[in-house]
């Protein structure tokens, strides 16, 4: 009876302990996960860790007119460029040969595994330092602005700065501070970044802007893009200017257009349609794929009508001087001006030159009745130009004299003496039609008349 109470007492006992263990609080809880990651667990943040891709208009070069659309037996057109031709200039201008781009200097790594090794065998302060003195080594290779000692890799400060990451790296791995290591690249890349730039090309000039980029340091990134934008500008300008329609192959035109998409890829301004530049590119690029159909057609024998309506590279021609005769009362040919156009000018620039020459006698009775005597040397300039759709003669002759008439009046009472006042018609303008005359109504007593021998 008494040992099966006593048993009976020892299972309560251990029930009521089992409860008493259930109750909260009773215990302590369980251990949790940390909250955050520690430093020293973190990914080190590395300037170069994430690829940089310069913002460029690649929605604007894909609109661009770049590419040639040029079906068999048809004149060639422009059509857009299109988004993967744009994608493609983009990617050739994205810098390549970044800071980033470098590999830790063999001197540097040594000193890196040294300190790897102190750290392993628990001596963390002296890793430190060695860090520390490398960098102040480092620095001092560059001090002032300039590449001091020769020694290492980093006599290119961008392989100081890839060096100077390498052990920002390190440190930071070894808990310690890499703010100054961070803080060094930074004011080394400020500073030759902007001595550099001033002698710097397009790509070098992008690849500066990207690397204050990744440094955060945003008056080095405005002045490269101020330079790259400057340098595109004056690409642009100077292919424009250089362009000669009238002697570019069909590659000529595709390196205008490809100069003029990357210039819109870059931000240049005047290249959106109806803007002074992009009118500039287009009417030039048309015109030389006009002048290459022509001379397709011509050479193949085919129809003047297939021929593209396109200002003329070369033109030649003849003037003839007719006055009207105050002896005679006729119209005659005194003389004329052979021209030519003057290459490489837009618009088409002329010269010539030429002379007149006609002497009349009337007599009566064998005495002198009228009488006309000219003779003089003739010089042209000009130019042709088009107005809406028609093609002007803009013309200067210059005669070394006028021509000279006199009336004696022998048989009727008029008695009259002048000149032909050829220099006092000054600059006229005429249609660049064969035969067309000016002035066109015959209330005058001097003529021009055109005659057309080249224009192609």
């Amino acid at each position: 009876m008494n040992n099966k109470f006593v048993g009976l007492f020892l299972l309560l006992t251990l029930l009521l302990v089992a409860c008493a263990s259930a109750q909260p609080g009773s215990a302590p809880p369980p251990s949790q996960p940390p909250s955050k990651i520690p430093a020293s667990q973190m990914p080190y943040p590395d300037p170069c860790a994430t690829p940089l891709t310069l913002a460029l208009n690649l929605e604007g070069a894909a609109q661009f007119p770049s590419a040639i659309n040029a079906p068999a037996d048809q004149p060639p057109s422009l059509i857009p460029g299109g988004r993967q031709a744009a994608q493609e200039l983009a990617d050739a201008l994205q810098p390549s040969l970044t800071l980033c781009a470098y590999t830790i200097s063999a001197s540097t790594q040594t000193v890196i595994r040294q300190a790897d090794e102190l750290a392993k065998g628990g001596n963390q302060d002296q890793a430190l330092e060695i860090l520390r003195q490398r960098l102040q080594e480092i620095k001092g290779t560059v001090s002032h602005g300039r590449l001091a000692i020769p020694r290492f890799q980093e006599t290119d400060w961008r392989g100081v700065v890839r060096d100077i990451l390498g052990m920002a790296a390190a440190v930071y791995d070894l808990d310690g501070d890499f703010q100054p290591f961070h803080d060094a690249a930074k004011q080394i890349v400020r500073t030759h970044a902007a001595q550099e730039l001033a002698n710097a090309d397009l790509l070098g000039s992008l690849r500066i802007e990207e690397e204050a980029i990744l440094f955060g340091i945003e008056d080095v990134e405005q002045m490269a893009r101020q330079r790259v934008n400057q340098i595109a500008t004056e690409m642009i300008d100077a292919t424009i200017e250089d362009f000669d329609p009238c002697n570019a192959d069909r590659e000529a035109v595709k390196q205008l257009l490809n100069t003029a998409a990357k210039a819109t890829l870059l931000g240049v301004e005047g290249l959106e349609p109806g803007e002074e530049r992009y009118e500039a590119v287009k009417t030039k690029a048309q015109q030389a794929l006009a002048h290459q159909w022509n001379a397709y057609v011509r050479d193949r024998g085919l129809s003047s009508s297939l021929l593209e309506d396109v200002p003329p590279c070369r033109v030649a021609g003849r003037l003839d001087i007719r006055i009207f005769s105050i002896c005679s009362q006729n119209w005659v040919i005194a003389g004329g001006i052979d021209f030519e156009s003057v290459p490489d000018t837009d618009p088409l620039e002329l010269t010539g030159t030429g002379q007149i020459s006609y002497a009349e006698q009337s007599t009566i009775g064998g005495e002198l009745d009228c009488s006309v005597n000219i003779d003089a040397e003739v010089n042209l300039s000009g130019k042709l130009t088009k107005e809406g759709d028609v093609r002007l003669l803009e013309l200067t002759p210059s005669f070394s004299d006028d021509g000279h008439y006199a009336i004696v009046g022998r048989t009727t009472p008029i008695n009259d003496q002048g000149v032909y006042p050829f220099n006092s018609y000054g600059t006229f303008v005429m249609p660049w039609v064969e035969g067309s005359v000016h002035p066109a109504f015959e209330q005058t007593i001097i003529q021009y008349i055109l005659h057309i021998s080249a224009q192609e």
